[in-house]
């Protein structure tokens, strides 16, 4: 059988007090919940925020690394091009491929020839262009070429 009391008011203002305490500790709790839920999704934020960075940092390094490799290659290619340029220049070298490739030889006394020409008297020697005109003008045809092939080797030559 059911048996069914009657609550007073005092009965009644307890238990509704007492049920309202289990609801705000209920609350409470789902407050706490959505708080730990909160900074736990913050921190995994936060844990694969910082593993993303990381991956970035080794990717970065390893293009870096990439580039001082092919840096260090260039480098030693350079090197090298520089030996053989060096080779290629030597005085050795040019003599060689002028004896074996284009049949030079290599001089000798009785090579050179030496032509002694005759000392032109003080009155005939020339000291400058100056001097050169004075003459010119007293011989009209050899003057007039002297003047236009005298200043060529001057115009050629470099300074």
């Amino acid at each position: 059988m059911l048996v069914a009391e009657k609550l007073t008011n005092n009965d009644t203002i307890e238990y509704r007090k007492t049920q309202n305490q289990v609801n705000k500790r209920k609350i409470a709790q789902q407050k706490r919940k959505v708080k730990m839920a909160f900074t736990g999704a913050i921190i995994l934020l936060l844990i694969l925020g910082n593993l993303a960075i990381h991956a970035l940092v080794i990717r970065q390094d390893y293009f870096i690394k990439t580039w001082n490799q092919r840096i260090a290659e260039k480098e030693q290619e350079i090197l090298t091009l520089r030996m053989e340029i060096a080779e290629l220049e030597s005085f050795d070298r040019i003599q060689q491929v002028a004896q074996n490739e284009l049949g030079m030889t290599q001089t000798k006394a009785k090579d050179l020839y030496v032509i002694q020409s005759e000392e032109l008297p003080e009155n005939q020697r020339f000291s400058s262009n100056r001097d050169v005109r004075q003459v010119n003008e007293e011989n009209d045809v050899w003057g007039r070429i002297n003047d236009w092939l005298g200043g060529f080797g001057k115009t050629m030559a470099k300074d």
